[in-house]
């Protein structure tokens, strides 16, 4: 069995769009049974989420400074921010599907935190900081999955 990634983000949303960034980086040396998803919306996660193997998240929360990359528990998302590009909350996303389809669930759910800034809307591309993140939300993103392999 493999992993899961799943990038949530919009590329049109500035720095809002890393974890596109970090996946598109991912696709060049992702390990064989990794497989990699993108989310462009929280909702999307009700079906993603569903799967027997490990999953670990990507997304830009809003924080500061810019750029700083971290990896947190699931239940810990509304906490960080409770303002959400998505619509949906990740975090009630993943609460959601957790309580819609218990017995389908990813055994372990990881996420990775890049902070950005407020997202806005129609601009391309990211800021310097948060482009120099990439690499390093892309190696824990890696070893997050690589963990939850072998805890299995």
């Amino acid at each position: 069995m493999g992993a899961r990634i799943i990038a949530l983000g919009q590329p049109a949303a500035g720095d809002d769009g890393v974890g596109l960034a970090v996946l598109e980086r991912l696709r060049a040396s992702v390990p064989g049974g990794v497989e990699l998803c993108v989310a462009a919306d929280a909702t999307d996660l009700l079906w993603l989420l569903a799967t027997p193997d490990p999953v670990v998240l990507v997304d830009g929360l809003l924080g500061e400074p810019a750029g700083e990359v971290c990896e947190m528990a699931p239940e810990a998302l509304d906490a960080r921010s409770t303002v959400s590009s998505h619509g949906l909350g990740v975090g009630e996303a993943i609460a959601t599907a957790r309580a819609l389809y218990p017995e389908s669930m990813a055994p372990r759910i990881s996420v990775v935190g890049v902070a950005i800034g407020r997202p806005s809307s129609y601009r391309k591309g990211l800021s310097p900081g948060v482009a120099a993140a990439v690499d390093g939300a892309a190696a824990l993103a890696i070893s997050l999955a690589g963990e939850s392999r072998s805890r299995r």
